[in-house]
């Protein structure tokens, strides 16, 4: 791809929002729906939409990128067989970018900050960042662990995003850890995610068809299976 400025399309559905995004050069069309139940029937018409908004054809898209996880279960299938399916469509190339690593690129001013997922069941998908580099590895955790991992690591304040904060800062109560939510730390990055996708391209190629999305954890018909 010898485009400096390519057309890519992004979706992002890892969460309980779906988004979903088409940079057309320095131009963003985003939109984003509420309610992981409805992310599959919404993606289609979302994507025809934007793509009418941009005025380009589908065949003009060069690149297609996705959330490769951690995430939802349901979330991070639906968003990675649209992606596999559109580029094979259109025989371009689809790039996958880890959930946290995107969330934390609005962090990275900041001295210490965590991404935070909602994982359900009082567990969070998390990880560590100083100044928006990994200082710990992508964690399936509970509030209190997570919150003692923090203060061993810095008792300044911590800038945090994700759409697991409000539930982490409820379940947590400490005088020496201050959160600091940014303001749009729960909606869908499709937008930031189409933004980053280019450079990932250039840096590391497309995927291998065969790569699936990054689970933290065994999805519960998987335990099922497992106990029996």
């Amino acid at each position: 791809m010898e485009l400096s400025k390519p057309n890519i399309l992004s979706i992002d559905s890892a969460g309980a929002y779906l988004g979903v995004a088409l940079l057309r050069g320095d131009t963003l069309y985003e939109e984003r729906i509420v309610g992981d139940s409805k992310q599959q029937e919404a993606l289609t018409p979302t994507l025809q939409r934007l793509v009418a908004k941009a005025e380009l054809t589908p065949q003009a898209i060069d690149l297609i990128t996705v959330m490769r996880g951690p995430g939802t279960f349901t979330g991070l299938r639906v968003g990675m067989a649209a992606g596999k399916g559109i580029a094979y469509a259109l025989k371009k190339p689809l790039v996958s970018l880890s959930t946290l690593l995107v969330y934390a690129e609005e962090l990275k001013k900041h001295t210490y900050s965590a991404v935070i997922l909602d994982a359900r069941k009082h567990r969070y998908y998390a990880q560590l960042f100083h100044f928006g580099k990994p200082i710990s590895e992508p964690l399936d955790i509970g509030a209190l662990e997570l919150s003692q991992k923090m203060t061993d690591v810095s008792s300044l304040e911590w800038w945090v995003s994700g759409y697991g904060v409000d539930s982490f800062m409820q379940e947590i109560i400490r005088d020496d850890l201050a959160c600091i939510p940014l303001e749009t730390a729960h909606e869908a990055k499709a937008g930031l995610l189409a933004r980053l996708a280019f450079a990932h391209y250039q840096e590391l190629g497309a995927d291998d068809f065969a790569q699936g999305p990054m689970y933290l954890r065994l999805s519960e018909a998987q335990l099922s299976i497992q106990s029996r």
